[in-house]
């Protein structure tokens, strides 16, 4: 796999995570005090309340994204949906990830989760006739 890979897409989690399932979890991203590099990272929304017994904000997620939108080498990506499909348990987590290889012209795979699982697909190029073509890698 290339060094460098464009990633796109999300992964949805219903219902929301709450405070308590994201503060442990190895995906929280480094701006709301996560310590790990992971592939993926839960998109975390803030929401303050002001009232007369103070402010109050509560941290919500239902969404997951790629690590950054910059490309990277995500060499751990199908591992990381099978983990948070795991850390996620009692919530239903799909969506995909397509990751765009910037180096291998026609190199594109994405990774699923739906209610079958989670997979890794690449993506085949087909003439008009049907015939496949070959790949540059």
């Amino acid at each position: 796999m290339s060094l460098r890979l464009v990633v796109r897409g999300e992964f949805r989690i219903d219902p929301p995570l709450k405070w308590s399932d994201i503060r442990n979890s190895r995906f929280l991203p480094a701006d709301h005090g996560g310590t790990e590099i992971t592939d993926i990272v839960l998109q975390v929304q803030t929401e303050t309340t002001d009232d007369d017994e103070g402010v109050r904000t509560l941290f919500t997620c239902d969404r997951v994204v790629p690590w950054t939108r910059a490309p990277y080498s995500p060499t751990t990506m199908l591992e990381n949906v099978e983990d948070l499909r795991t850390e996620c348990s009692g919530h239903s987590v799909t969506g995909e990830m397509v990751l765009y290889d910037t180096e291998r012209v026609g190199y594109v795979t994405r990774v699923v989760s739906d209610r079958d699982g989670v997979r890794e697909e690449r993506a085949r190029l087909v003439w008009p006739d049907g015939s496949e073509v070959e790949p540059l890698y």
